[in-house]
């Protein structure tokens, strides 16, 4: 702009905006008149240096050197020039020196801020791949010639490849343990993904198909190659005892034996199973996103050993599973999360630099699982429907059946002491809220609402629970005002009273009502904690007691409580005096029998839903049900997924999910502008 303001001309003026683009990448402007002095002329050629480094680092800096040579006596060949520029020169060259200062500043709060309005008729949606079948996690070769993906066939995710040109895809897999992540190598030539076989493997196999060879084994949950090949990010969970530690390791080269990356703040005391590892393009860093009980996203510089990994975006509220994936330029990429409770993620452009976050999507769809192509310009994502409903089972093993289902989400249940009624989670009303449902007469109503809370602050009710004399029940309140907490409010309506004032969820009474226990949040991890009701209001950790997987279960005798650990299920004393573990069933929710000499686990294992019961004295498991692939027991998130007993003891209530996802092509999103697009 300022050769242009010199001269009258661009300096690189040519037909197309290709060719302007790659003379200003390889050429060098005409000269400048005679008539420029040798101060000026060299701020001009200054400006337009190649490397950035070489050019003035701001605004400021071209303005005081533009300042100085208005205030400074002209030299022609070496001469001083004896007479002195006259006044009205010197006003006007200062004048053109701020007026310059402050249009390149105004230009690059612009560019820098991303401040361009997004025109959403510029958006281009292609499905791409839309079967019937679960189809989820697309991910682009890094040639842009194809884009590998997982389907869930015959309940269980396999590894799918198509070409951008081709119609129908390619099975690699036939694992029968699931597949969870795939990614390309550098030069597109092998795909790896990882299966939770043998604790979590990388395994490698030709995009032409044929048979995978093995990596890396060991606790893995996600991975990530490095551009250059040499080195494999692995996020693993290992043993501490009985505790676990999830962190970052590095093999190089790719199945070597891997060293803990260094310094590591962003290890967790949990397991982390939709964590993700992402290499930027220039291999410069790694993008960890760890989804537990809330997102955390970290920037890892690589190698590592020098300056310390950065936690980014702090201060947002990014659910429990966002996913990234990185811009051509090493700087932004595109963000998938839900905030707070909403089950419907978005797609978010992300400044990793700045911290900045720019909503680009939004609908009653999810939009999850980014993967950007190598040249910035397409984005291939998952269209997520969920709808869960609530549902039946029979302690016998019977087909299950439906309590309430409709287009909306309803989700963890739990039965009133008499049987009548119903307390659970909905988001009918666009809202998360309580609901009571009366199953004699059929009837719905809200009993606790976001209305019942200061305006404007709470996200989400969640996960309620009647009282043993069914009088009270308890929820979960997510909000901006303070931590997750436990609130309790009577049946037959009333003001909600706060039970906690620290991050604790889960709930679940005592047998006698005195007491709630839950899952508190204390550095990274979620344990057992028990808060009297209408004492002290403090969360006191039960000593000893495990990492819980799912929502804790207080037995009818008082005795045990039990969640599922990486060892199997657990069962410990309220005190934590006295504890043991039953058999690795890895169930998604259970409960007691009335009497309290059985377990009830309810999951699904190798893409099969379970219902099984195991013998709290002798560890012995009977296999009630088999109910196939179609059906997914789920609360929307690992800690709401509800198993409550009935109060005849004959079934279960629980939610169902029914997931339909489809992969799409979004064209026309708003990528970052490059530097010398600056005045589009």
């Amino acid at each position: 702009m300022l050769y242009e303001c010199i001269t009258a001309k661009t300096p690189f003026a040519r037909p197309t905006s290709v060719q302007v683009m790659a003379a200003i990448l390889q050429e060098d402007p005409a000269e400048l008149p005679e008539s420029v002095s040798p101060a000026l002329r060299q701020i001009v050629w200054h400006c337009l240096e190649k490397e950035p480094d070489h050019r003035f680092h701001s605004a400021r800096d071209l303005a005081f050197a533009l300042r100085t040579v208005s205030a400074a006596p002209s030299r022609a060949s070496g001469a001083v020039l004896a007479i002195p520029p006259p006044r009205r020169a010197k006003w006007i060259w200062a004048a053109f020196a701020g007026a310059m200062a402050a249009l390149v500043l105004a230009l690059a709060v612009v560019h820098v801020l991303e401040l361009e309005p997004i025109d959403l008729t510029q958006y281009r949606l292609t499905p791409f791949a839309t079967d019937q079948e679960p189809e989820t996690d697309g991910v682009w070769s890094h040639d842009g010639k194809s884009i590998a993906y997982l389907k869930t066939v015959s309940g269980t995710p396999q590894l799918m490849v198509r070409a951008i040109d081709a119609v129908a895809p390619v099975q690699l897999t036939k694992s029968e343990s699931p597949v969870s992540q795939a990614f390309w190598s550098p030069d597109s030539s092998l795909l790896y993904y990882v299966i939770q076989a043998g604790g979590g493997e990388v395994w490698a196999i030709s995009p032409a198909g044929g048979h995978p060879t093995r990596i890396f084994a060991g606790g893995l949950w996600s991975a990530s190659i490095s551009p250059d090949g040499k080195a494999l990010a692995i996020w693993q969970a290992h043993s501490e005892g009985e505790r676990l530690r999830s962190s970052v390791l590095i093999s190089s080269p790719p199945g070597a034996p891997a060293r803990p990356y260094k310094p590591a703040p962003f290890e967790k005391a949990e397991l982390s199973p939709s964590n993700r590892l992402v290499f930027s393009p220039d291999g410069a860093s790694i993008l960890l996103t760890t989804g537990n009980n809330s997102s955390e996203i970290w920037l890892l510089p690589y190698p590592d050993g020098g300056a310390p990994p950065r936690r980014l975006f702090a201060k947002a509220d990014l659910g429990l599973a966002a996913k990234a994936d990185w811009l051509p330029d090493s700087r932004h990429g595109v963000l998938a999360f839900a905030p707070g409770l909403a089950t419907a993620p978005s797609l978010w452009l992300a400044d990793f630099k700045g911290e900045r976050l720019r909503k680009i999507t939004s609908g009653i769809l999810g939009y999850d699982d980014p993967s950007i192509s190598p040249d910035g310009n397409r984005l291939v994502f998952t269209a997520r429907q969920d709808d869960y409903d609530l549902i039946q089972l029979p302690a016998d093993g019977g087909a299950p059946r439906t309590l309430s289902a409709n287009s909306r989400n309803e989700l963890s249940p739990s039965w009133s002491p008499d049987g009548g009624q119903i307390v659970y989670s909905t988001d009918r009303t666009g809202e998360r809220e309580i609901w009571l449902r009366n199953l004699t007469a059929g009837i719905d109503r809200p009993v606790a609402t976001p209305q019942q809370f200061p305006p404007g602050t709470t996200t989400a009710l969640a996960d309620p629970v009647f009282s043993p004399g069914g009088d009270r029940f308890a929820f979960v309140r997510y909000s901006t005002d303070e931590p997750v907490t436990i609130w309790v409010e009577p049946a037959v309506g009333g003001a909600p009273v706060r039970l906690t004032h620290e991050r604790i969820e889960s709930p679940v009474w005592s047998p006698d009502g005195s007491s709630i226990a839950g899952l508190v949040r204390r550095e990274s991890s979620s344990q057992p904690a028990i808060v009297g009701v209408g004492a002290d209001m403090s969360a006191h950790v039960i000593p000893n007691s495990p990492i819980c997987w799912t929502p804790l279960d207080w037995s009818p005798t008082g005795e045990w409580l039990a969640c599922d650990t990486p060892n199997g299920i657990a069962l410990f004393s309220p005190d934590g005096a006295s504890s043991k573990y039953l058999k690795m069933v890895h169930p998604a929710a259970l409960a007691f029998s009335r009497d309290g000499k059985t377990i009830f686990a309810a999951g699904k294992d190798r893409g099969r839903a379970f219902l099984k019961s195991i013998n709290v004295a002798t560890g012995a498991v009977r296999n009630l049900a088999d109910y196939g692939p179609d059906l997914t027991i789920s609360g929307a998130l690992p800690f709401h997924t509800r198993l409550s007993m009935a109060p005849d003891g004959k079934s279960l209530a629980t939610s169902a999910a029914s997931m339909k996802s489809d992969l799409w092509l979004l064209d026309g999103y708003p990528a970052p502008r490059p530097w010398w697009r600056l005045w589009r």
